[in-house]
């Protein structure tokens, strides 16, 4: 009984993390991973590249892009191709300077002649993000190459098409962008391939003639995909002196990480970095912070300090020297409009309110709000004209109050500018149209978490969702979609999805239409999380709890390999000894004799049990006695060694109680 009421216990524990770590996650997708992305960088190693890139300047960009990467919390691997896959870097989290630079290695160390497969290349790094990436991040495949698939034959080539078309499906599925970009240095390359990849995928594609040029596009893929802007701080020549100092200031809040990239053609430059307390960074601090390519390095200040930073660089007079920044931000402002009802009557005033938020915690010191104001932006979509507004600071928000007229129509959001960090919120459609369907928010944002092995129906209410101010009744239609019809699709006033088909989720825009044609459309952005990671964590929990019982169960289930000698006494008599053969598990005292008289020790949850070794056993109780070896203090479990009497009892004078011996096998 006692162990089945263990099972149970055990039963609910794991179940009881599994809810707990599943209500993390469920947090954990709105409130963590800034600036993370799950990356594959799908890299060019045909012959033609030899021409096109001839320094290597590729491999010089894709290190600035990780050195600009979060020190931490990044998913990264890579794809090097050309007739075929050469090497396959599989996904893993990259952490810190070390494991960046290792990774470029690997790629770096992979030379061939082939010719050009990119289809193949891309369905690959698709594959690898969804059976690799991390599901709660974003992802995306960076692809380089110098031109179009160019394969031996004309089955070779039609394999490639269909595997790029493969690939395609599954990035617009998932949600997998590709950013490309096309080495053309001599001028024979066609991009279109490349273009059509990247914007079939909600990617950019760039052309670059000059390879040096790389690092600009790299540098600007990074800005786009993370959401970020590099700052000029500086284009210096080196004076006669051979030093040239550049000051750049840091923000108040909001800076997780910032990146300064040195472009120089002297690679024996050297630089002295100090902070607004006047404290300089040394030697060895520097290079710990530093990714170097041939031609640019990259120092990472990781939640750098509020204040004047000096730059000193140290080179040959003469020599040009680029000084930029990237920050990794962890910032958001958060709107909240007439208290979320975004159809609201005409000829009224309603409040609008906003939250700055820094590394996710909300920002109540008015001082900065003073030197950071928020922005109310507010376009009239009827009109086009747009207004932007200061907000109020009040309890420790911004707040405005704006009037809204009859059959208004407003695109509202909310921005906050932290030196050259722009933050933007949710934009937000508020209307006091008379006609106009409308609707509640836009975007709407669908997070669910699927059970693998199951193919789930998912319904979302689209009529609670929106509203038509005459009461007419609206229908609902996909306009654009990243799914096919049998993955998402509208059934009356229901969004119909199947989180299988899914994937890990992506875009569509619906329209909803009233009864006089008018129409309004909303975005719908759907995230699925996989659970397969939990539930494995689970099992993994369950089955070590139930090797623990097991090893528990064995454990109470030893033998006492030996006998046990007891004489009870009292102060009056001291009885006959009686030995009692050792048996598995607990040895109770009222299964050996019958007590006439009290000895002072409870029998009941009294017993004795194995040791860890033969030598000696364990006399255990609830209550707790003393031994001679213990006068003074009463114990709950006692060790008895083999050969040596014990006496036990309820009072440290020991009037009564028991003399036990325990004599092992060794000694039978």
């Amino acid at each position: 009984m006692k162990q089945k009421r263990y099972l149970l216990l055990l039963i609910t524990t794991v179940l009881l993390f599994f809810m707990i770590i599943t209500s993390q996650i469920a947090i954990g997708a709105d409130t963590q991973n800034a600036n993370r992305m799950n990356v594959v960088f799908v890299m060019d190693e045909s012959g033609s590249m030899i021409g096109t890139d001839r320094e290597g300047f590729r491999y010089d960009a894709m290190d600035l892009f990780m050195g600009l990467a979060t020190d931490s919390g990044n998913y990264m691997g890579a794809v090097v191709f050309d007739t075929e896959i050469i090497q396959k870097e599989d996904i893993s989290e990259i952490n810190g300077i070390g494991a960046k630079n290792e990774l470029s290695q690997r790629i770096r160390s992979i030379s061939s002649i082939g010719d050009t497969d990119i289809g193949k290349a891309i369905e690959t790094a698709t594959q690898m993000l969804k059976t690799q990436g991390n599901p709660n991040l974003p992802s995306v495949i960076i692809l380089l190459s110098d031109g179009n698939t160019d394969l031996g034959s004309d089955a070779a080539y039609q394999a490639s098409l269909a595997s790029k078309r493969n690939a395609i499906e599954m990035a617009r599925q998932n949600g997998y962008q590709v950013y490309s970009v096309c080495l053309n240095v001599d001028g024979t390359a066609d991009p279109a391939e490349l273009r059509e990849i990247s914007e079939a995928t909600g990617g950019t594609s760039e052309e670059v003639k000059n390879a040096e040029d790389l690092k600009k596009v790299f540098s600007q893929f990074y800005n786009i995909i993370y959401s970020t802007k590099t700052i000029p701080i500086g284009d210096v020549v080196i004076p006669d002196s051979g030093e040239a100092e550049i000051y750049f200031q840091i923000p108040r809040i909001g800076v997780e990480e910032a990146n300064i990239i040195i472009s120089t053609l002297n690679s024996s430059t050297t630089y002295r970095l100090t902070q607004p307390n006047g404290i300089a960074y040394t030697t060895e601090e520097m290079d710990a912070m530093k990714i170097s390519a041939k031609t640019f390095s990259v120092f990472k200040l990781q939640h750098p300090a509020y204040g004047e930073w000096k730059l000193v660089v140290q080179g040959v007079p003469g020599d040009n020297v680029k000084i930029e920044m990237v920050y990794n931000a962890n910032l958001s402002v958060e709107a909240n409009i007439n208290g979320g009802n975004l159809s609201c009557p005409a000829n009224q005033d309603i409040l609008i309110t906003a939250q700055l938020y820094d590394f996710k915690t909300a920002v109540e010191d008015d001082a900065i709000y003073q030197e950071y104001p928020l922005h109310l932006v507010l376009l009239d979509t009827k009109t086009g004209i747009s207004t932007d507004e200061v907000m109020r600071i009040e309890n420790h928000s911004g707040t405005y109050s704006l009037y809204v007229p009859e059959d208004a129509e407003y695109d509202i959001y909310v921005y906050c500018k932290i030196d050259n960090m722009l933050i933007n919120s949710t934009t937000y459609h508020l209307s006091a149209s008379t006609s106009v369907p409308v609707w509640n928010q836009n975007p709407i944002k669908i997070k669910r978490y699927r059970l693998p092995f199951f193919d789930v129906e998912e319904k979302i209410d689209l009529g609670k969702a929106s509203s038509d101010r005459k009461g007419m009744g609206l229908t609902y239609q996909i306009k654009r979609s990243d799914f096919q019809s049998s993955a998402v699709w509208v059934e009356g006033e229901n969004l119909k999805i199947q989180l299988k088909k899914v994937g890990k989720g992506g875009t569509l825009y619906v329209t909803a239409v009233n009864s006089q044609g008018e129409s309004a459309e909303v975005e719908i952005v759907i995230q699925v999380y996989s659970l397969l990671p939990v539930l494995l964590v689970v099992l993994l929990l369950f089955i070590l709890a139930v090797i623990g019982l097991l090893l528990v169960r064995k454990a109470k289930n030893k033998p006492v390999r030996g006998r046990i000698m007891v004489t009870l006494y009292t102060e009056e008599e001291r009885l006959t000894p009686k030995t009692v053969q050792g048996k598995k598990g607990k040895m109770y005292l009222w299964d050996y004799w019958d007590l006439k008289e009290s000895i002072g020790i409870e029998r009941k949850g009294t017993y004795f049990v194995a040791g860890e070794e033969n030598r000696y056993i364990y006399f255990i109780s609830k209550e707790g006695y003393y031994t001679d070896f213990s006068p003074d203090e009463k114990n709950k479990k006692i060790i008895l060694e083999d050969n040596v009497a014990v006496h036990i009892s309820s009072d440290n004078e020991f009037r009564k109680g028991m003399e036990v011996t325990y004599i092992s096998d060794n000694r039978i």
